[in-house]
């Protein structure tokens, strides 16, 4: 009997103390790695997901004086171990790796980059299959300003791209439809594969993209006359040819002018029950004072429920995860940094998706 004894002891001890404990906590750390390719200016971009590992965008400094190189790399599921990576930007001169998701059929990274010293960026759109071997590099150069994607999202269909193109002074909306096999527009979407959105004079940007079964849902904010005044923008169009959906709030916009200051709106997801939208209240420009998280039916007539946070001190994106709401079936995350006495901290939340609650 004590030999038996000691042996359930010794066992039970071994799994305590093993790295792969089974008593892990959910949310503790499995693992984390560090990347500094060039020692000067690296920053990560986005992050996507799959059964075959984590794909990372960023960017590097490659000479030291800002001259950003963009970067895609493959890092494994378990251990954190890099696996392959790549160079998104030809020219090299200030470029960088944006927005990344994959799917069966490859992983897919937008990224911009300009020639040296004019000025003129470029969208480029790369495709890459999950061992990192090029499918299709795809640029888009409509002008000869700042033109530059935002985010890129995928269906069986077609790869969906936003982003803007510069307009003398300000910048317009772009959206592109590409095929998912071959990278080339898809002529039936828009003019040519594009639709564009110009609704002020001022700088217009959208920031964020959501699609279901037949709709795409973009997010962003446009001018409304004077400097850094600015309100919500979301549009809701047809996967297939690009047009308004007439019956989502006014001919297929809404518009919302919160502070009549400066209100961005940063990102969008949907589910079968309504969209979601996050964005800030600016009541002066350069100091965001409210972050509004907000539920809307998918016709776009009111929101479901509004949630307004103000914690004691202004709110911001978490430009590092490059999102700030994401939702599953049952919840709603929310990301952002608060800054509170000019300190920086990442505020994370859980909310109930019918209610919107912590």
């Amino acid at each position: 009997m004590l030999k038996l004894n000691f042996w359930k002891i010794l066992f039970i001890l071994i799994l305590f103390f093993s790295p792969s404990c089974i008593f892990a906590a959910e949310g503790d750390l499995s693992w984390f790695t560090n990347y500094n390719p060039i020692n000067n200016d690296d920053y990560s971009g986005s992050v996507a997901v799959d059964s075959t590992g984590v794909y990372q965008t960023g960017s590097s400094d490659v000479s030291g004086w800002h001259h950003g190189q963009g970067i895609i790399k493959q890092w494994t599921l378990n251990g954190g171990v890099g696996a392959w990576e790549r160079t998104t930007t030809p020219l090299g001169f200030t470029g960088s790796a944006g927005g990344v998701v994959s799917d069966n059929l490859g992983v897919y990274v937008i990224s911009s980059d300009d020639e040296p010293g004019n000025g003129n960026y470029q969208w480029i759109i790369d495709k890459f299959d999950k061992s990192g071997n090029l499918i299709w590099h795809k640029t888009s150069n409509p002008t000869a300003g700042t033109d530059q994607p935002v985010r890129i999202i995928t269906d069986s269909s077609g790869v969906y791209i936003i982003g803007y193109e510069s307009l003398g002074v300000g910048h317009l909306w772009r959206i592109e439809k590409r095929d998912i096999n071959s990278g080339n527009l898809i002529g039936s979407f828009g003019s040519g594969g594009v639709v564009k959105s110009d609704p002020t004079s001022d700088s217009d940007f959208p920031s964020g993209i959501a699609i279901d079964s037949n709709y795409m849902y973009i997010a962003g904010y446009q001018g409304r006359g004077g400097a850094n005044l600015v309100k919500w923008r979301i549009e809701k169009r047809s996967l297939t040819s690009g047009n308004f959906d007439p019956s989502f709030g006014s001919g297929g916009i809404i518009i919302k002018d919160i502070s009549a200051m400066f209100d961005i709106l940063y990102a969008i997801d949907v589910d079968s029950s309504g969209f979601y939208v996050s964005g800030c209240e600016w009541w002066v420009a350069g100091a965001c004072e409210k972050w509004h998280i907000e539920k809307w039916p998918l016709n776009g007539s009111a929101p479901i429920w509004t949630q307004i946070i103000n914690t004691g001190g202004p709110f911001g994106p978490d430009t590092g995860l490059n999102i700030n709401l994401k939702i599953t079936s049952n919840s709603l995350f929310t990301f952002a940094t608060k800054i509170t006495s000019n300190v920086y901290h990442w505020r994370i939340e859980k909310r109930d998706l019918n209610t919107g609650n912590l």
